[in-house]
């Protein structure tokens, strides 16, 4: 998983998972923001959700079905081919963790 966004724990007070037609979320409550995690599968979901009770967060919840609010921006959003893998090399190249010692 990539995270591209700095979230701080202490002020999460809710997460709730989100399992859309197509694709599957964490939603996480961090004072007044909503944050977006866009997992690849649900057990993603479920595994992000277990660590941040695990860290403490009091309210976890899940919504499936789209009958919710959180459901329902899910599956407005359009369809993306692969929102984890790049297609040129330039991106792919921004996210190159490895060291190179001169």
């Amino acid at each position: 998983m990539r995270l591209l966004a700095r979230i701080d724990m202490t002020h999460i007070s809710q997460a709730t998972g989100v399992f859309a037609a197509e694709r599957s979320a964490c939603v996480i409550k961090n004072e007044d923001k909503l944050e977006w995690l866009f997992m690849r599968s649900p057990d993603e979901v479920d595994r992000m959700l277990e660590q941040l009770n695990k860290l403490g967060v009091r309210q976890i919840n899940t919504e499936e079905g789209g009958s919710s609010r959180l459901s329902a921006i899910l599956n407005s959003m359009s369809r993306l081919n692969d929102a984890f893998q790049f297609d040129d090399v330039v991106s792919d190249d921004t996210f190159d963790t490895s060291l190179e010692l001169r």
